[in-house]
């Protein structure tokens, strides 16, 4: 309901009703709190007041008054000998009509749930064995960001779901379209890091290289010098 009844409130106003109706109703042990019933016909007055475009909280209050009188005009007159003409039949029905909207809003949660998450037929997978070779690990890793790249590319794809859904709902998905846009911006930032970084191994192997070669070079100049060294020797 949009944020505008809670759990707090409700805990709230169930241990102020439970004060006033042990002190002034003569029941101390009965337990006064909220039901089922009563969170489906919130939900109802929240539906019939946000099509009609009246404030909730107001109307919520006004039954609240009413309720009020009608419960001091029944116990005046004790009308409330009523009950006794109702049957098993009237009990059961209205059980059978609570489950009834409350298996369907379990099902239509579960729709809704589906429709802003759907499958998507590719899913990233981590490597389970890391390579020793540096380069082949950025490799690996630039892959993997390109995989998870695609899966919140496919995430993003907003058209497939409800149009019917609320205004606040709208707006949460913007938002988390907008965080997952960011978050491929540095997927792709990460990704040309990591690409320059593999240039940069690329460039430092050639080095290591050209310096093996000068270092056997150097090795077989030495060599000379030495057999030269040998030569000299053997002259008396």
């Amino acid at each position: 309901m949009n944020n505008l009844i809670g759990v707090g409130e409700t805990l709230l106003i169930s241990c102020v009703n439970g004060l006033l109706f042990a002190l002034f109703a003569c029941q101390p042990l009965l337990i006064v709190g909220a039901t089922g019933p009563l969170m489906i016909f919130d939900m109802s007055l929240y539906h019939f007041a946000k099509t009609y475009e009246l404030d909730f909280l107001s109307l919520r209050v006004w039954i609240g008054v009413w309720m009020t009188v009608f419960g001091l005009l029944v116990a005046a007159f004790e009308a409330v000998a009523i009950v006794k003409k109702f049957t098993r039949f009237t009990e059961e029905i209205f059980s059978t009509l609570v489950c009834l909207i409350f298996i369907y809003e379990s099902f239509v949660k579960l729709i809704a749930i589906f429709q802003t998450h759907p499958l998507i037929s590719e899913y990233v997978i981590m490597p389970v064995l890391a390579d020793i070779n540096t380069t082949t690990t950025n490799t690996t890793t630039m892959d993997t960001m390109e995989f998870m790249t695609t899966t919140i590319a496919n995430t993003m794809d907003m058209d497939t779901m409800d149009m019917n859904m609320n205004s606040t709902e709208k707006e949460t998905l913007g938002d988390q379209k907008e965080t997952l846009g960011d978050q491929k911006e540095t997927l792709g930032d990460q990704k040309e890091t990591l690409g320059d970084q593999k240039e940069t191994l690329g460039d430092q192997k050639e080095t290591l290289g050209d310096q093996k070669e000068t270092l056997g070079d150097q090795k077989e100049t030495l060599g000379d010098q030495k057999e030269t060294l040998g030569d000299l020797n053997l002259i008396p």
